[in-house]
């Protein structure tokens, strides 16, 4: 299965991987500049079913304008299309109202390159100041 992990630069992608597969893996940064500046793939083992977790270029990134980004994204797109595809896609989205970025980012890949076709999780990140961190969900 491929799964396609995108947002914003800084939403907190390369964690939220590294928490998926249980080790530092992808390289993260609290930095203004973005460290993914390719797509990457990381390989999840179940037991039952492998996973490829694909790292993308975030969008917004002080090094990463939008073309960037974008040309970076369909390249992934085109390669997984030969590779049978994107079977989940995962929007990460930082705490806070939806920037024209964010839903850019997400029209890009969930409209214009899967069409409507592929199922999409979003994970919202940057909660550790909400107690609990249901809250958000709550307000939100």
């Amino acid at each position: 299965f491929n799964v396609v992990f995108f947002g914003q630069t800084g939403a907190g992608m390369s964690s939220v991987i590294n928490l998926l597969i249980g080790d530092q893996v992808a390289d993260v940064s609290a930095r203004m500049n973005s460290c993914t500046m390719d797509h990457r793939p990381y390989k999840l083992n179940t037991g039952m079913q492998q996973f490829l977790i694909w790292d993308t270029v975030g969008f917004n990134g002080m090094h990463n304008v939008y073309g960037y980004a974008s040309k970076h994204a369909t390249r992934l797109f085109h390669k997984l299309s030969q590779l049978g595809g994107i079977d989940l896609l995962v929007f990460c989205k930082k705490d806070g109202r939806l920037t024209p970025w964010e839903l850019d980012s997400y029209m890009l890949f969930e409209e214009v390159l899967c069409k409507g076709q592929v199922p999409v999780a979003v994970v919202v990140t940057h909660l550790e100041f909400y107690d609990p961190m249901e809250q958000w969900w709550e307000e939100n």
